[in-house]
């Protein structure tokens, strides 16, 4: 599964990465949502978001396998 984390430290990056492991293709940003390139994750499966990142509905209709 292609998932994307948002708003992300790389101490949290590690824990991710070593808990998920490898049954999990894994993009990391310490951005929020909002303040990324939408292109770069709109074939994610699985958005991880934090308090400043807002999933609108404009961004659920532009991910097809959300």
């Amino acid at each position: 599964m292609r998932t994307v984390f948002f708003e992300v430290h790389d101490w949290e990056k590690k824990y991710i990465e070593k808990e998920l492991g490898s049954n999990h293709e894994l993009q990391f940003y310490l951005a929020n949502l909002q303040d990324t390139n939408p292109e770069e994750w709109r074939e994610a499966e699985i958005l991880c978001v934090f308090i400043h990142s807002n999933v609108t509905a404009e961004v659920i209709k532009n991910m097809p396998n959300l």
